[in-house]
């Protein structure tokens, strides 16, 4: 399920909710930042899947490589 129908199924979310989905986000983002060297420049709560209990960021089409270091 995308990120942007849990939202809308577990409104409104807690602080507690609010913050664990804003890490995994972040962590998702850094990830593809460190390792695929890729910005991703169409983020958004439809582009986040939940898998295995994790948000994961997924539709890699609006991604450009970048020197981020």
């Amino acid at each position: 399920m995308d990120f942007s129908h849990i939202l809308k199924a577990q409104a409104p979310l807690s602080r507690v909710q609010i913050c664990e989905y804003w890490q995994q986000m972040l962590e998702a983002v850094h990830f593809i930042h460190e390792k695929g060297n890729l910005v991703h420049t169409d983020l958004k709560p439809a582009n986040f899947l939940m898998a295995k209990g994790r948000l994961k960021l997924l539709d890699f089409r609006p991604c450009h490589a970048a020197n981020l270091h």
